[in-house]
């Protein structure tokens, strides 16, 4: 008896899916696949959206272009097809507009999801009951409007530029979304120490930084800081800690800034330069302060910030030790201490207190912050003995 050979039609549902994903991921024209016949359209499609890859700013254009419909059809239809996207990547696109692309892209996605909430809302039987009921202050059963797109993870490999005339654009697009991973690397090999951040760029990213709520893990690569302050960015003030350590300070005396992601666990950054030691130690020792509680939660979440081949200055200078963060913590305390001890300056028990947070300080830095010395070069700059963990 002849054996037919098996066609796309007779494979089991699980095996056709690792398929199409691995052809999604490397066809020139991924929906091209969705084309084939509905059966592969309806397993396809949530693969192809649900996983979002650019190579191109063409690409996100016609991204943006895309109207949505299918979405509400398929919805409509009943099939599991699910609309929200997860993950976004960009890859190698060395071009000016990709961030003013990357923003249309998600504000075509964010205008999709609020669509499908309306149609959803319409729809639901718990919703229309609710619409029913008395009003109640500003409730109609209504939820809020959907601002940012939620996402597991962004990833981009791609260069900034000094020149582009919109760099803002960075903030523009990044504050659309919302999430729980992020990375921004460059698309050069390790061995070649290039800036892909540039640092107007890192300017905008710390920015829509502050945006992300759901952020639980960040990895910055080939990032070149620039030469002005965050500390009115996003990072605290160790002396905050002087607040855990009940010292008598009145709270309108401590330095404000805008805290780190509640959420936030793990902190990676590789192959950077110009990084002040004084911003790792803010970050080292964010503290978020509730306004309806008296206690203080220091760093959240946060137990890591690993430092690989970070540089103080350039490339040429030397790598950051982490007893650099150490020092510059210290430095903070001491002299926020000054500006606001007045006359208690020489106070014995004042003194021995903030001795006890000085040390806090130490020792909250030494329990986050690693730095690392992963790639070297060949001949001049920071020579380290071995790669690996620099004190």
């Amino acid at each position: 008896m002849e054996v037919c050979p098996p066609t796309l039609s007779t494979l089991p549902t699980e095996l056709l899916l690792q398929i199409l994903d691995l052809s999604l991921c490397c066809h020139p024209i991924p929906s091209s696949i969705l084309c084939l016949n509905y059966p592969i359209y309806v397993l396809a499609f949530p693969i192809l959206y649900e996983h979002v890859r650019f190579h191109s700013t063409r690409g996100m254009s016609e991204f943006a272009l895309f109207d949505g419909d299918d979405l509400i059809a398929i919805e409509k239809d009943r099939l599991r097809i699910p609309v929200r996207i997860s993950t976004v990547s960009v890859e190698k696109v060395n071009e000016y507009g990709v961030f003013d692309a990357l923003k249309g892209v998600f504000e075509r996605t964010v205008g999709w999801l609020r669509a499908m909430d309306t149609w959803k809302r319409a729809h639901e039987l718990e919703y229309a009951m609710r619409s029913l009921a008395p009003e109640k202050g500003n409730e109609k059963g209504q939820r809020d409007t959907i601002q940012q797109v939620s996402l597991d993870e962004l990833s981009l490999c791609l260069h900034s530029h000094t020149r582009n005339p919109r760099l803002e654009a960075v903030y523009e697009a990044l504050a659309l979304v919302n999430p729980t991973k992020f990375t921004w690397t460059g698309p050069d090999p390790d061995h070649h120490f290039s800036t892909a951040i540039v640092p107007q760029a890192t300017f905008h990213l710390f920015q829509a930084l502050r945006h992300w709520s759901h952020l639980t893990h960040l990895k910055i690569t080939n990032i070149a800081f620039p030469n002005f302050a965050f500390s009115n960015i996003v990072f605290a003030h160790p002396s905050m800690l002087v607040h855990q350590n009940a010292v008598n300070t009145p709270s309108r005396l401590l330095p404000v800034g805008s805290p780190l992601p509640r959420e936030l666990q793990s902190i990676y950054i590789g192959q950077a330069t110009f990084v002040p030691a004084e911003l790792i130690a803010r970050i080292a020792c964010s503290s978020f302060l509730d306004e309806h509680e008296k206690d203080v939660k220091v760093g959240g979440g946060l137990h890591e910030i690993r430092l690989v081949d970070v540089y103080v200055e350039s490339i040429w200078e030397r790598r950051m030790r982490r007893g650099d963060v150490e020092r510059a913590g210290v430095e903070l305390l001491r002299g926020w201490w000054q500006d606001v001890a007045g006359e208690r300056e020489g106070d014995a028990e004042y003194e021995e207190k903030m001795r006890k947070c000085e040390m806090e300080v130490v020792k909250r830095i030494r329990g986050v912050v690693r730095c690392e010395a992963k790639t070297e070069r060949i001949m001049g700059g920071d020579r380290v003995e071995r790669v690996g963990t620099l004190e």
